[in-house]
Protein backbone atom coordinates (compact mmCIF):
# COMPACT_ATOMS: atom_id res chain seq x y z
CA UNK A 1 0.00 0.00 0.00
CA UNK A 2 3.02 2.69 0.90
CA UNK A 3 4.68 2.04 -2.71
CA UNK A 4 1.63 2.21 -4.66
CA UNK A 5 1.11 5.91 -3.23
CA UNK A 6 4.55 6.65 -3.04
CA UNK A 7 4.69 6.46 -7.00
CA UNK A 8 2.16 9.03 -7.20
CA UNK A 9 3.86 11.50 -5.27
CA UNK A 10 6.87 11.19 -6.86
CA UNK A 11 5.18 11.61 -10.31
CA UNK A 12 3.35 14.85 -8.61
CA UNK A 13 6.63 16.34 -7.83
CA UNK A 14 8.77 15.96 -10.87
CA UNK A 15 5.70 16.88 -12.79
CA UNK A 16 5.22 20.45 -10.38
CA UNK A 17 9.06 20.75 -10.95
CA UNK A 18 9.11 21.01 -14.29
CA UNK A 19 5.91 23.66 -15.01
CA UNK A 20 7.85 25.53 -12.57
CA UNK A 21 10.74 25.13 -15.04
CA UNK A 22 8.68 26.23 -17.78
CA UNK A 23 7.61 29.11 -15.85
CA UNK A 24 11.27 30.60 -15.83
CA UNK A 25 11.51 33.31 -18.17
CA UNK A 26 13.99 36.18 -18.75
CA UNK A 27 13.41 39.77 -19.63
CA UNK A 28 14.89 42.49 -21.78
CA UNK A 29 14.91 46.09 -20.67
CA UNK A 30 16.45 49.91 -21.45
CA UNK A 31 16.47 53.11 -19.54
CA UNK A 32 14.44 55.67 -20.73
CA UNK A 33 15.91 58.50 -22.43
CA UNK A 34 15.58 62.35 -23.60
CA UNK A 35 17.10 64.05 -26.29
CA UNK A 36 17.16 66.95 -28.73
CA UNK A 37 16.22 67.00 -32.02
CA UNK A 38 19.68 66.29 -33.76
CA UNK A 39 21.26 64.64 -30.73
CA UNK A 40 22.69 61.06 -30.47
CA UNK A 41 22.36 58.56 -27.78
CA UNK A 42 22.61 55.29 -26.86
CA UNK A 43 20.42 52.54 -25.38
CA UNK A 44 21.90 49.84 -23.83
CA UNK A 45 19.65 46.15 -23.71
CA UNK A 46 20.02 44.85 -20.57
CA UNK A 47 19.56 40.58 -20.66
CA UNK A 48 17.93 39.52 -17.41
CA UNK A 49 19.40 36.08 -18.00
CA UNK A 50 17.26 33.00 -17.13
CA UNK A 51 19.93 30.79 -18.67
CA UNK A 52 20.36 30.48 -22.73
CA UNK A 53 23.14 29.93 -25.60
CA UNK A 54 21.33 31.32 -28.17
CA UNK A 55 18.56 33.84 -28.65
CA UNK A 56 17.42 36.22 -31.26
CA UNK A 57 16.08 40.11 -30.92
CA UNK A 58 14.35 42.36 -33.44
CA UNK A 59 14.69 46.62 -33.07
CA UNK A 60 12.03 48.48 -33.73
CA UNK A 61 11.24 52.04 -33.94
CA UNK A 62 9.52 55.17 -35.74
CA UNK A 63 12.32 55.86 -38.68
CA UNK A 64 10.06 59.12 -39.23
CA UNK A 65 11.82 60.44 -36.08
CA UNK A 66 14.79 58.14 -35.11
CA UNK A 67 17.57 56.71 -37.05
CA UNK A 68 20.28 53.58 -36.36
CA UNK A 69 23.38 54.50 -36.40
CA UNK A 70 25.42 52.01 -35.04
CA UNK A 71 24.32 48.36 -33.13
CA UNK A 72 27.56 46.93 -31.18
CA UNK A 73 27.69 43.67 -28.54
CA UNK A 74 27.45 43.58 -24.94
CA UNK A 75 29.63 41.74 -22.79
CA UNK A 76 26.82 38.45 -22.48
CA UNK A 77 27.85 36.40 -25.68
CA UNK A 78 31.37 36.70 -26.85
CA UNK A 79 31.86 38.72 -30.68
CA UNK A 80 32.23 35.91 -32.15
CA UNK A 81 28.88 34.60 -31.63
CA UNK A 82 27.20 37.08 -32.40
CA UNK A 83 25.86 37.70 -35.58
CA UNK A 84 23.99 41.38 -36.86
CA UNK A 85 21.88 43.04 -39.72
CA UNK A 86 24.51 44.01 -42.48
CA UNK A 87 21.66 46.95 -43.38
CA UNK A 88 21.92 48.98 -40.39
CA UNK A 89 18.60 50.58 -41.89
CA UNK A 90 16.39 47.72 -41.66
CA UNK A 91 13.31 48.60 -39.40
CA UNK A 92 13.03 46.08 -37.55
CA UNK A 93 16.42 45.71 -37.05
CA UNK A 94 18.02 41.57 -36.37
CA UNK A 95 20.38 40.64 -34.30
CA UNK A 96 21.39 37.06 -33.20
CA UNK A 97 23.55 35.38 -30.77
CA UNK A 98 24.26 31.55 -30.98
CA UNK A 99 26.63 29.62 -28.67
CA UNK A 100 24.82 26.35 -28.89
CA UNK A 101 28.29 24.35 -29.09
CA UNK A 102 28.70 25.09 -25.44
CA UNK A 103 27.80 22.35 -22.53
CA UNK A 104 26.40 24.83 -20.16
CA UNK A 105 23.47 27.86 -19.90
CA UNK A 106 25.24 31.30 -20.03
CA UNK A 107 23.65 32.90 -17.16
CA UNK A 108 25.24 36.13 -16.86
CA UNK A 109 22.36 39.11 -17.12
CA UNK A 110 24.09 42.10 -18.27
CA UNK A 111 24.21 44.58 -21.14
CA UNK A 112 23.29 42.73 -24.74
CA UNK A 113 23.79 45.11 -26.82
CA UNK A 114 24.47 48.91 -26.99
CA UNK A 115 22.77 50.94 -30.19
CA UNK A 116 23.44 53.86 -31.05
CA UNK A 117 20.36 56.25 -32.66
CA UNK A 118 20.07 59.59 -33.32
CA UNK A 119 16.87 61.55 -32.92
CA UNK A 120 15.88 63.46 -36.40
CA UNK A 121 17.03 67.16 -36.36
CA UNK A 122 13.59 68.27 -38.34
CA UNK A 123 11.21 66.22 -35.49
CA UNK A 124 8.71 67.45 -32.99
CA UNK A 125 8.75 67.78 -29.43
CA UNK A 126 7.09 64.35 -28.67
CA UNK A 127 7.51 61.00 -26.99
CA UNK A 128 8.41 57.31 -29.01
CA UNK A 129 9.66 53.76 -28.06
CA UNK A 130 12.00 51.76 -28.93
CA UNK A 131 10.73 47.68 -28.76
CA UNK A 132 13.28 44.76 -28.02
CA UNK A 133 11.56 42.05 -28.98
CA UNK A 134 13.27 38.32 -28.56
CA UNK A 135 11.82 35.83 -30.82
CA UNK A 136 10.15 33.22 -29.08
CA UNK A 137 11.30 30.53 -31.63
CA UNK A 138 14.80 31.58 -31.90
CA UNK A 139 15.74 32.01 -27.64
CA UNK A 140 16.94 28.63 -26.74
CA UNK A 141 19.10 27.00 -23.14
CA UNK A 142 21.67 24.23 -23.91
CA UNK A 143 18.82 21.49 -24.17
CA UNK A 144 17.83 23.41 -27.01
CA UNK A 145 14.42 24.53 -24.84
CA UNK A 146 12.74 27.48 -26.09
CA UNK A 147 13.19 30.27 -23.13
CA UNK A 148 10.56 32.84 -22.81
CA UNK A 149 12.03 36.28 -22.79
CA UNK A 150 9.89 39.30 -22.18
CA UNK A 151 9.75 42.48 -24.63
CA UNK A 152 11.60 45.49 -23.58
CA UNK A 153 10.59 49.08 -24.28
CA UNK A 154 12.86 52.28 -24.20
CA UNK A 155 10.98 55.29 -23.67
CA UNK A 156 12.30 57.94 -25.62
CA UNK A 157 11.30 61.51 -25.21
CA UNK A 158 12.13 64.48 -27.86
CA UNK A 159 12.50 67.81 -26.15
CA UNK A 160 13.22 71.31 -27.74
CA UNK A 161 16.03 73.17 -27.89
CA UNK A 162 15.01 76.00 -24.84
CA UNK A 163 15.22 79.44 -26.46
CA UNK A 164 18.85 81.24 -25.84
CA UNK A 165 17.91 83.86 -22.61
CA UNK A 166 20.07 86.89 -24.04
CA UNK A 167 22.49 88.36 -21.20
CA UNK A 168 21.42 91.66 -19.68
CA UNK A 169 24.45 94.30 -21.28
CA UNK A 170 25.43 97.54 -19.59
CA UNK A 171 27.10 100.76 -20.72
CA UNK A 172 27.73 103.84 -19.65
CA UNK A 173 27.52 106.82 -22.98
CA UNK A 174 30.35 108.64 -23.74
CA UNK A 175 30.06 111.88 -21.92
CA UNK A 176 30.52 115.18 -24.21
CA UNK A 177 33.61 116.53 -22.29
CA UNK A 178 36.40 115.50 -21.45
CA UNK A 179 37.50 117.46 -18.33
CA UNK A 180 35.04 118.78 -15.98
CA UNK A 181 35.55 122.00 -14.22
CA UNK A 182 35.20 123.00 -10.59
CA UNK A 183 31.64 123.78 -9.83
CA UNK A 184 30.01 122.51 -12.96
CA UNK A 185 28.18 119.27 -13.29
CA UNK A 186 28.09 116.23 -15.38
CA UNK A 187 24.91 113.99 -16.00
CA UNK A 188 25.91 110.77 -17.15
CA UNK A 189 23.77 108.14 -19.04
CA UNK A 190 23.19 104.29 -18.63
CA UNK A 191 22.18 102.09 -21.67
CA UNK A 192 20.88 98.52 -21.13
CA UNK A 193 20.09 95.79 -23.48
CA UNK A 194 17.82 93.00 -22.51
CA UNK A 195 17.00 94.40 -18.93
CA UNK A 196 16.20 92.06 -16.71
CA UNK A 197 12.34 92.51 -15.31
CA UNK A 198 12.51 94.48 -11.33
CA UNK A 199 16.26 94.93 -12.50
CA UNK A 200 17.68 98.86 -11.76
CA UNK A 201 20.91 100.31 -11.88
CA UNK A 202 22.33 101.98 -9.81
CA UNK A 203 25.47 104.47 -9.46
CA UNK A 204 28.75 104.80 -7.51
CA UNK A 205 31.78 107.15 -7.08
CA UNK A 206 35.40 106.08 -6.55
CA UNK A 207 37.28 109.11 -6.10
CA UNK A 208 37.47 112.69 -4.46
CA UNK A 209 37.12 114.80 -7.53
CA UNK A 210 33.27 114.21 -7.83
CA UNK A 211 30.38 113.86 -5.82
CA UNK A 212 26.53 113.01 -6.48
CA UNK A 213 23.81 115.21 -6.91
CA UNK A 214 20.97 114.19 -6.21
CA UNK A 215 19.54 110.35 -6.92
CA UNK A 216 21.79 107.71 -7.43
CA UNK A 217 18.96 104.94 -8.82
CA UNK A 218 18.17 105.56 -12.20
CA UNK A 219 19.66 105.39 -15.83
CA UNK A 220 20.83 109.19 -15.22
CA UNK A 221 23.44 110.49 -12.50
CA UNK A 222 24.56 113.90 -12.30
CA UNK A 223 27.95 114.13 -10.67
CA UNK A 224 29.34 117.56 -9.39
CA UNK A 225 33.51 118.44 -9.93
CA UNK A 226 34.87 119.58 -6.32
CA UNK A 227 38.29 118.83 -6.31
CA UNK A 228 41.15 117.85 -8.74
CA UNK A 229 42.14 114.12 -8.66
CA UNK A 230 39.31 112.98 -10.97
CA UNK A 231 36.99 109.74 -10.14
CA UNK A 232 35.51 106.59 -11.48
CA UNK A 233 31.90 106.63 -12.04
CA UNK A 234 30.53 103.20 -12.21
CA UNK A 235 26.98 101.90 -12.87
CA UNK A 236 25.64 98.66 -11.77
CA UNK A 237 22.66 96.29 -12.31
CA UNK A 238 20.94 95.21 -9.11
CA UNK A 239 17.54 93.27 -8.25
CA UNK A 240 14.75 95.05 -5.71
CA UNK A 241 16.27 93.20 -3.10
CA UNK A 242 19.02 95.21 -3.25
CA UNK A 243 21.68 92.12 -4.76
CA UNK A 244 23.97 92.72 -7.79
CA UNK A 245 22.82 91.13 -11.22
CA UNK A 246 25.30 88.70 -12.21
CA UNK A 247 26.19 87.42 -15.52
CA UNK A 248 26.53 83.01 -16.73
CA UNK A 249 29.72 83.27 -14.98
CA UNK A 250 28.51 85.07 -11.99
CA UNK A 251 30.27 88.15 -12.36
CA UNK A 252 28.36 91.44 -11.29
CA UNK A 253 27.35 93.75 -14.90
CA UNK A 254 28.75 96.51 -14.74
CA UNK A 255 30.01 99.68 -16.45
CA UNK A 256 32.29 102.57 -15.51
CA UNK A 257 33.28 105.86 -17.10
CA UNK A 258 36.63 107.78 -15.37
CA UNK A 259 36.08 111.46 -15.57
CA UNK A 260 38.79 113.84 -15.68
CA UNK A 261 38.29 116.92 -13.29
CA UNK A 262 40.11 120.59 -13.04
CA UNK A 263 39.96 122.28 -10.00
CA UNK A 264 42.62 124.56 -9.62
CA UNK A 265 43.38 127.95 -8.28
CA UNK A 266 42.39 129.57 -11.47
CA UNK A 267 38.73 127.11 -12.07
CA UNK A 268 38.15 127.69 -8.70
CA UNK A 269 38.22 131.86 -9.13
CA UNK A 270 36.53 131.48 -12.13
CA UNK A 271 33.64 129.35 -10.58
CA UNK A 272 33.57 132.03 -7.91
CA UNK A 273 32.86 134.95 -10.66
CA UNK A 274 30.32 132.93 -12.44
CA UNK A 275 28.07 133.02 -9.09
CA UNK A 276 28.77 136.02 -8.14
CA UNK A 277 27.62 137.51 -12.02
CA UNK A 278 25.23 134.70 -12.34
CA UNK A 279 26.39 133.76 -15.21
CA UNK A 280 25.19 130.59 -16.23
CA UNK A 281 27.18 127.44 -15.91
CA UNK A 282 27.40 125.22 -18.22
CA UNK A 283 26.07 121.55 -17.71
CA UNK A 284 27.29 119.27 -19.83
CA UNK A 285 25.28 115.67 -20.02
CA UNK A 286 26.96 112.22 -21.88
CA UNK A 287 25.64 111.55 -24.98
Amino acid sequence: MIRKRAIPLILILALCLSLSAAGVSGALTASPVRVRPGEQFTVDVQLQNPGVVGMRVFVEYDNALLRLDKAENGEIFDAGNATFGREISANPYKMLWDDSLRHDNITQSGTLAVLTFTALSDVPETQTEIRLHADPGSSFDVDLNAVPVAEGVCAVTIEQDEPAVAEPALRVAEPTVKTLNYGHTLTLHAETDNLPQGAEVRWSIEGTGLRAVGNTTGFFFTVECVGSSGATVTAGLYAADGTAWTDASGVPITASRTIRTNASLWRRIVYLIEVLLHIGIYHPQSA
